[in-house]
């Protein structure tokens, strides 16, 4: 693994974390949680590209990325986190399950 650009995209992600909240101060509401979702495709992207994700990470940015870069309504968004959520709570329960 290529530690230099690892360093390097996480570096560039605190850089976005820290500027949406800052922009956070001015903008409407609903921006947090657009904003939220964006970071967690973010975080996705990297594990992808070192190789650090697997067939559920693959499917769960591919859900976010469609919310990511399609129309995001605030009405359809509160449905998708919870339904994106559950399954995420799902996989951990059973990755956890696994290792007992």
């Amino acid at each position: 693994m290529n530690t230099d650009s690892l360093r390097d995209d996480l570096l560039s992600l605190v850089g976005f974390l820290l500027t949406s909240a800052q922009g956070l101060n001015h903008e409407p509401i609903d921006y947090g949680t657009f904003r939220l979702l964006d970071a967690s495709g973010r975080v996705l992207e990297i594990m992808h590209k070192y190789d650090l994700g697997d067939a559920f990470t693959a499917q769960l940015q591919a859900q976010i990325n469609e919310k990511r870069f399609g129309s995001m309504s605030s009405e359809s968004l509160e449905p998708f986190l919870q339904h994106v959520i559950l399954q995420y709570a799902a996989e951990i329960k059973r990755r956890l399950d696994n290792q007992n």
